[in-house]
């Protein structure tokens, strides 16, 4: 999502041939893809979880090295041709799928998620689209008025029938 966003032009212009990951990602954007991280797992700690970090799923899953996110991506050879084929579809299903309900969370759990409400109003700007209507939410969830421990059990129980 962030390397999309900072790297528009060839989003817009030229996504056939951008290498998404190996040409998008510079030490700021991946500076906010770490801070949408951190307000990810400052969330699953809300919720009573302890889950590792995605530069550390990437290394681990992928037998990568790297001290940063940014390291960690520039080591990733699997990804580093890569052009995605459709970005802004990309975009749209991470936008309603992922940052619109982890920004929804957050504020039910009382969070802090500046960046990943940051990267949804811009995109909403970017696109025409009001992304806080359109994207998933937690009363979509069936989440509003739950524990964290009630919609653990729902996650994982697979009680949620959405």
């Amino acid at each position: 999502m962030p390397i999309a966003l900072f790297n528009l032009r060839h989003v817009e212009e030229d996504c056939e041939t951008f290498r998404f990951y190996s040409e998008g990602v510079s030490p700021g954007v991946a500076g906010v893809i770490d801070a949408v991280d951190s307000e990810r797992l400052a969330l699953c700690r809300a919720l009573g979880l302890d889950l590792e970090s995605a530069a550390s799923m990437i290394k681990d899953y992928y037998h990568v090295k790297g001290e940063t996110t940014y390291e960690t991506i520039k080591n990733w050879e699997a990804v580093h041709e890569y052009v995605l084929p459709d970005p802004l579809h990309y975009v749209e299903e991470e936008l309603m799928y992922g940052l619109a309900p982890l920004v929804s969370l957050c504020d039910t759990f009382g969070v802090p998620a500046p960046t990943a409400r940051m990267l949804v109003e811009s995109w909403s700007v970017v696109e025409g689209i009001d992304y806080w209507k359109k994207g998933v939410t937690c009363e979509d969830l069936g989440f509003r008025g739950k524990s964290s421990q009630e919609i653990v059990d729902m996650v994982t129980r697979r009680e949620n029938n959405v």
